[in-house]
C-alpha cells in the first residue's frame, strides 16, 4: 500500500515537471515571437507618431492589442483543449474535466503577462521622446 502511495506522489511530481517544462518553452517560444513581431512594427508606429498619434493613444492602441490577443489566445486554446480533454476523461473516469479556480487563475495571469511582456517592451523605444523627424523606407 506505501509503495503504491510513494509510486503515485512521484508520478504526480514528474507529471507537473513536464507540464511545467513544456509551459515555460511554450511561454519563451511566444514571447520572442511577439518581440519579434513587435520590433518589426516599430516604422509604423514612427508613422503614426508622424501623422499626429501621441504616445498614450499608441499605447492604449499596443494594450487594447495585447489584450484582444490575450482573450483570443485562451478561448481558442481552451476550446482546442477541451475536445480531448474531454473525451479522454470520460472515457477514462466517466466524468467531466475539472480545473480549480486557482489553476485557471495563474494559467489566465502567464498568458497575459507573457503577451504584454512580448508585446510591449520592444517598442517602448518608440514612443520614447519627441515626434520623429522621419521615416526612411528601411524604417530606420
Amino acid at each position: 500500500m506505501r509503495g503504491e502511495a510513494a509510486e503515485q506522489a512521484l508520478a504526480e511530481v514528474v507529471s507537473v515537471a513536464v507540464v511545467g517544462a513544456v509551459g515555460g518553452f511554450t511561454v519563451i517560444a511566444v514571447l520572442s515571437t511577439l518581440a519579434l513581431i513587435a520590433t518589426g512594427r516599430r516604422p509604423e508606429l514612427r508613422l503614426l507618431r508622424l501623422a499626429g498619434a501621441g504616445r498614450g493613444q499608441l499605447r492604449r492602441m499596443l494594450c487594447l492589442e495585447a489584450a484582444a490577443t490575450v482573450v483570443t489566445g485562451l478561448v481558442v486554446g481552451a476550446a482546442v483543449a477541451s475536445v480531448p480533454l474531454l473525451a479522454f476523461s470520460l472515457s477514462m473516469a466517466g466524468t467531466l474535466p475539472y480545473l480549480p479556480p486557482i489553476q485557471a487563475a495563474v494559467i489566465v495571469s502567464v498568458v497575459a503577462l507573457t503577451a504584454a511582456a512580448g508585446s510591449l517592451p520592444p517598442v517602448w523605444t518608440t514612443l520614447r521622446g519627441r515626434y520623429p523627424r522621419h521615416v526612411s523606407p528601411s524604417g530606420d
